[in-house]
């Protein structure tokens, strides 16, 4: 083959590469496994327990046993979906034969 044919393929295949690793990324951008953002989920749905005229005068603090509870349990929502789309996955596949 001629250099004319290989730079193009190249360059091609390092756009699909590339394209391939942003889209990972960004996969992983949006499973951060952050415990503040739990913690501040939790919080806000204990403020709706309550009322405004109340949240004007006090704030609402989690207690730290409560707020890993609540860390715990999206912890086990992330693994059972992952466990979920794991069997999705085995499932899609096509049984081998010896």
């Amino acid at each position: 083959m001629d250099k004319k044919v290989w730079v193009p393929l190249l360059l091609i295949g390092g756009g699909v590469v590339g394209f391939y690793l942003y889209k990972m990324m960004q996969k992983k951008k949006d499973q951060q496994n952050d415990p503040n953002v739990a913690i501040a989920q939790a919080t806000l749905s204990e403020q709706k327990n309550f009322t405004p005229a109340f949240l004007a005068q006090y704030d609402i603090v989690m207690p730290p046993v409560q707020a890993s509870k609540a860390v715990k349990q999206a912890a086990n929502e992330r693994q059972q979906k992952r466990e979920q789309r794991e069997a999705e996955r085995r499932a899609k596949r096509k049984p081998v034969r010896i």
